[in-house]
């Protein structure tokens, strides 16, 4: 008898101390609370977007196009 009740003290402890475990957030980084996932990815992609965006610049493109329906030629591709 004595040996159920030490167990099922011990469980009944370990069910207590882990229900008042706080729990640490997915992501450390973001400590702003979010009303739903649509804004929290909006959220990561403006992050991503500052770090990592380099501006970048492209020469116009100098030869003919074609339009014939619904594709494009262009002089030197297909």
């Amino acid at each position: 008898m004595r040996t159920a009740f030490t167990i099922i003290s011990t469980l009944l402890f370990f069910s207590l101390k882990a229900q008042a475990t706080k729990t640490k957030p997915a992501f450390p980084d973001s400590k702003r609370e979010f009303k739903n996932q649509s804004e929290r990815e909006d959220y990561w992609a403006g992050q991503f977007f500052n770090k990592n965006y380099s501006k970048q610049s492209f020469d116009k493109y100098n030869g003919d196009i074609q339009v014939d329906g619904d594709s494009f030629k262009y002089s030197d591709r297909s």
